[in-house]
């Protein structure tokens, strides 16, 4: 596979916003538990799963399928665009209307459930009116996508999540709780606004027209792909948010909070694989369709370069997540915090792999697979829940979202093998790898900070230096990936500026 300085660039620009987006998220985080209390913050955490199983209907699975058919149709017939952005549109009003009213029905039943503070009904509907704008918002982010218009999608989500962490600690100040959710709506109009703004610029640049017949034609083909991909999507959302009530009825709304902040510390290690594929999507696509051998070594070196980052990005988080905490979360500076750090590690190496695999079928149309090993994982952390959340509360909830990660990894590599001949045996030996890092270093370490900090802390970074070290000279071996390497370093070189 040749890494082209095209893709490199597109690659740059999604880290760039999913960077900043995590890093947003991180400090939006850092003041929600900061300023709420642990059971507002708790009940913010569950609250949000809940939007995002609306969101996700209110999409139904059209940004990956999007970016797919805009692809496709740039290689056969653009002109076809026109008609399907058109088409979309009108989708998207009808699907947000539709999803709003939903949202509003159900939530008297839930609020009769297993809600029983005062404002809770406004919350309800402050998730539904942020649905109305973030819906289409990740609808668009699939469009710039499939356009290739990465930069300008960059430029656009970047300055939005900056613009973010000043709107969440005013709301938050002015409204309390109901002030973070206020801060999700803004947020997500100045994102709808822009988008719109440029996407309207690209079409009349592009000379983009619709027809009305072809753009009612196109609505089978999009469905047929979008909700196959919307099924992979809205089991394992649903699987979270029942651990999430599990967990806050029969232990507490604190406990979703602790959860939740380890979860957003391991969430950064996703910034890597998904801003690898968000470019390549496009290219393995067009690969699929093209050069079957060509396809598989992409996958392949795709694979490889991810993990070879993720695995130093996870001993990172492991050796320095005492001191972040201790920073930036001292209400949860708790053995039960760390132990679910260290748990969510392992399941964000595999999740982080599995969305490379997913974007995978996604271009090889093998959605019917991705459906079975999306309810094969929901499946098992569903029981997993039941079982061991009532037993043994937080701890139970880390390892079923782990038990039913590792079931669906499971299936990805042995299908890859069987069906794709991709024999992708890298990423399991260093996931293999990190998981001894894990029991057999990072959980004695946490016995060191009883005697010192500064002690911990040495060792720490010396670990992390030695292994991404290790992690680099594997990287500048293989010719792909050091390509990739060698296209970053001239995209910041006066070279780069030449080309």
């Amino acid at each position: 596979m040749i890494i082209t300085p095209k893709f490199t660039k597109d690659s740059m620009y999604s880290l760039t916003w999913l960077v900043i987006y995590r890093l947003s998220a991180l400090v939006g985080s850092i003041i929600l538990a900061n300023l709420l209390s642990p059971v507002k913050y708790g009940l913010y955490a569950d609250l949000m799963a809940w939007g995002l199983i609306l969101s996700s209907f209110l999409t139904l699975g059209l940004p990956s399928a999007l970016t797919k058919i805009i692809s496709e149709n740039k290689i056969k017939d653009r002109k076809l665009n026109g008609s399907i952005l058109f088409i979309t549109f009108i989708i998207m009003g009808v699907q947000s209307l539709v999803v709003f009213i939903f949202n509003l029905i159900i939530s008297n039943f839930f609020i009769a459930m297993f809600y029983f503070q005062p404002f809770i009904e406004i919350l309800f509907i402050l998730i539904g009116v942020r649905l109305l704008f973030s819906g289409p918002v990740t609808i668009n982010q699939g469009i710039f996508t499939g356009f290739k218009e990465l930069k300008k999608l960059a430029i656009i989500m970047s300055v939005g999540y900056i613009i973010r962490i000043p709107l969440i600690l005013g709301c938050i100040l002015v409204w309390d709780v109901l002030g973070a959710f206020v801060a999700e709506i803004l947020i997500n109009v100045i994102f709808f606004c822009s988008l719109i703004y440029f996407l309207r610029k690209f079409l009349v640049k592009e000379h983009l027209e619709w027809n009305w017949k072809k753009a009612k034609e196109s609505i089978r083909p999009i469905y047929s792909l979008s909700l196959p991909i919307f099924l992979t999507v809205i089991f394992p959302l649903i699987a979270n948010w029942v651990g999430f009530r599990f967990l806050g009825m029969f232990h507490a709304e604190t406990s979703i909070g602790i959860f939740q902040i380890a979860f957003n510390l391991v969430s950064l290690l996703l910034i890597i694989p998904t801003a690898i594929i968000a470019p390549f999507l496009p290219h393995i696509t067009e690969h699929f369709n093209q050069d079957k051998e060509r396809f598989r070594i992409s996958v392949k070196k795709i694979c490889k370069f991810s993990s070879l980052l993720l695995f130093p990005a996870i001993i990172t988080i492991g050796f320095l997540s005492p001191f972040i905490i201790l920073v930036f979360y001292p209400k949860y500076y708790l053995l039960e915090t760390f132990t679910t750090l260290f748990i969510l590690t392992s399941y964000s190496f595999l999740a982080a792999l599995i969305t490379i695999y997913l974007q995978v079928l996604i271009a090889t149309t093998s959605t019917s697979k991705i459906i079975l090993f999306e309810i094969i994982k929901s499946g098992v952390q569903l029981f997993a829940t039941f079982v061991f959340v009532p037993l043994y509360g937080l701890y139970g909830l880390s390892i079923s979202f782990l038990m039913g990660v590792f079931f669906q990894y499971s299936c990805y590599i042995g299908f890859f093998g069987w069906k794709l001949k991709i024999y992708e045996r890298f990423s399991s030996i260093l996931f293999g790898f990190s998981l001894v890092m894990i029991l057999v270093f990072i959980f004695p370490y946490l016995t060191l900070f009883s005697i010192s900090l500064v002690v911990p802390l040495v060792i720490g970074i010396v670990t992390i230096v030695i292994i991404s070290l290790f992690s680099l000279f594997l990287i500048w071996r293989d010719e792909t990936c050091r390509q990739y390497l060698v296209n970053i370093y001239k995209m910041f070189s006066r070279e780069g500026k030449k080309d």
